[in-house]
């Protein structure tokens, strides 16, 4: 079973990180450090954890919270943007889900549910440069070395 590495606003949090966005308040991410809160959504686009997080990302995009370089293909972060995006979406959803408002929950994935060309493109891309954005956990008591209980039986 494949897992996402991190939600979207914790890894582009963290995608920022890496370079040092005291210096500057937008911090380079590239496409490919950006694809792991965007790869189930691809692949998988009417699953509902998948549309919730081209949610969080369409969001956070329109809020300004993260832009991309149309040179580049690099993503940048606003730190101060996504604290207020973070927010700002959490008011939302909290809202509709204490109303039951599920027009408005309808509405919402709906409309910001969906990967869009340019972000298909960038993911695309990740494919086509063999960029591994999943991870697949190995269990069992075999991966640990341990023998099977009922198998001694």
């Amino acid at each position: 079973m494949y897992r996402r590495l991190l939600p979207l606003c914790l890894l582009l949090a963290l995608a920022g990180c890496s370079s040092s966005h005291d210096a500057a308040p937008m911090a380079p991410v590239s496409k490919e450090e950006l694809a792991p809160a965007s790869t189930a959504p691809a692949t998988a686009a009417s699953a509902a954890h998948a549309k919730a997080n081209m949610v969080r990302f369409n969001f956070f995009k329109q809020q300004g919270a993260f832009s991309r370089d149309e040179k580049t293909g690099r993503y940048r972060v606003d730190f101060d943007k996504m604290t207020a995006a973070m927010n700002a979406l959490s008011a939302k959803l909290l809202t509709i889900q204490g109303d039951g408002d599920y027009t408005a929950a309808k509405q919402l994935t709906d409309q910001m549910g969906v990967v869009d060309a340019q972000l298909a493109g960038d993911l695309k891309h990740l494919d086509l440069a063999h960029i591994p954005v999943d991870i697949r956990f190995e269990q069992g008591l075999g991966v640990l070395g341990l023998a099977d209980p009922a198998a001694a039986k």
